[in-house]
């Protein structure tokens, strides 16, 4: 049994919604998913580490976790915000000829901050074959336990359709920060099976066909 990450899908806590689940990090050495990246709700939208084990189901296209929004609320944040600072010359009070160099706030830095030794992945994330990029990430089928990947969903877009592939993990070449790496060309990796053709006339409400 595995357990499907679909990138996007709304997260429920116990006691309610919890936002969404806006990427997942994976341990670089394992390739392990590690943590899944929650946008809670509300105006900041702070991006929470939820570790893997914290996932009791997907269904319906909703992510159950086992904690309360409280709990989530405590988790570490993937964004760490700082100050960045600058050098600005000012005399000083003697008004010596040469200007001091003061350091002041120059303004409010974003920085994403993995765990040491993960990457992050998000919907959309480039799938590369070795001939080139082939598809954008999906979803992520995982063990629930151990977070080892077992597939990769991804789909292609070409106008208003979507082909959908399914890329066993022994595929996998390498990863990077928001791409993966195949070993497999173009060619192989469209004779995938499942695949499915899907068309839509709104971006991103696909209907098989």
């Amino acid at each position: 049994m595995t357990l499907d990450v679909l990138l996007g899908a709304k997260v429920e806590c116990t006691d309610g919604a919890g936002g969404s689940c806006t990427r997942v990090t994976l341990n670089r050495a394992t390739r392990h998913v590690a943590h899944l990246v929650v946008g809670e709700r509300g105006l900041w939208r702070t991006e929470r580490l939820v570790p893997i084990g914290r996932v009791r189901g997907a269904a319906h296209g909703l992510l159950h976790l086992d904690c309360s929004g409280q709990e989530l609320s405590r988790m570490d944040p993937l964004i760490e915000t700082g100050l960045m600072w600058t050098d600005i010359p000012e005399l000083d009070e003697l008004h010596f000829p040469v200007p001091l160099y003061v350091r002041r706030p120059e303004s409010m830095e974003k920085q994403e901050s993995p765990p040491r030794g993960e990457l992050c992945l998000s919907r959309g994330a480039r799938v590369q074959a070795t001939d080139g990029k082939v598809a954008s990430l999906d979803a992520i089928s995982i063990h629930p336990l151990s977070g080892e990947i077992t597939h990769l969903r991804a789909c292609e877009k070409r106008g208003r359709k979507c082909r959908e592939m399914v890329i066993p993990a022994a595929e996998i070449d390498h990863l990077e920060e928001e791409s993966v790496y195949l070993k497999l060309d173009r060619n192989r990796v469209e004779s995938l099976v499942p695949c499915l053709l899907y068309t839509s006339d709104a971006a991103d409400e696909y209907i098989p066909v």
